[in-house]
């Protein structure tokens, strides 16, 4: 005579543990939240660059930071125990146009329809888009990348066999920094210790015979692109949604 034995119910715990309470609401209302463009860093930044053109890259670059921290919108939601946003509203992806900007206007009336990452962009944003597009043309990371492209790697580039938009106009060091130190001990435990002077470092440092703006990285408006303007680049795609800091990225890499 068989014997009926009765299923055992094991309630697994999730690989990560469970989501408290505020963070579940919390996560829930991201869910819910659409995504958006918003155009305060591009603005900025472009404000920036003009002001500061001629000044050597790592100082433009230190001013934009500068403007964009001090002049974009902040906003801080209950559900927060960490203050700060990349854009004026959850969801919302800010557009960088130091690194490219030709596929941003390419395909700024088809974030909503788009397949894949669809954005919501009001008119104004767009039409203040289009206003700050010239300035970026051949100026961007983008185009200096590009323009040192060896001839051969060039072709297969513009026959769209490889597409190194990513790499050009990105890195990787976002996630290689220790948060845990860094929220641990603030940025400013994080700095390298100063070193100390050793005897033999106390002599005269010899002059440098060239000027200083030959040491000064030069600003991408000078290595122009032979690419045309009208090609639509193709980059990796960008973590699926939900996230609560979404990137734009092109259509055609999808």
């Amino acid at each position: 005579m068989s014997t009926l034995v009765e299923p055992t119910v094991t309630t697994e715990e999730p690989h990560f543990g469970r989501l408290t309470p505020r963070m579940a609401a919390w996560r829930e209302e991201l869910l819910d939240t659409p995504q958006s463009v918003c155009v305060e860093r591009a603005m900025l930044t472009t404000e920036t660059y003009k002001l500061h053109q001629n000044e050597p890259m790592v100082l433009l670059r230190a001013y934009m930071v500068k403007n964009v921290l001090e002049h974009m919108s902040i906003f801080i939601e209950p559900a927060t125990l960490i203050a700060g946003n990349q854009a004026s509203s959850n969801r919302a992806a800010p557009i960088m146009p130091e690194y490219a900007m030709d596929w941003v206007i390419n395909e700024l009336d088809e974030f909503e329809s788009r397949p894949g990452d669809r954005f919501a962009i009001t008119e104004n944003a767009k039409q203040k888009l289009r206003d700050i597009a010239p300035y970026w043309e051949h100026n961007t990371l983008k185009d200096r990348g590009l323009s040192l492209m060896p001839p051969a790697s060039r072709t297969f580039y513009d026959l769209g066999i490889i597409h190194p938009e990513g790499n050009i106009t990105s890195g990787d060091a976002h996630i290689a920094v220790d948060y845990e130190r860094a929220l641990r001990e603030g940025l400013a435990g994080t700095a390298p210790a100063p070193r100390r002077s050793s005897p033999a470092s106390t002599s005269p440092t010899p002059t440098s015979s060239r000027s200083p703006s030959s040491t000064a990285l030069y600003s991408s408006r000078s290595m122009p692109s032979s690419r045309s303007p009208t090609a639509t680049p193709r980059w990796p795609p960008t973590s699926p949604p939900p996230s609560p800091t979404p990137t734009v990225a092109p259509s055609s890499s999808r």
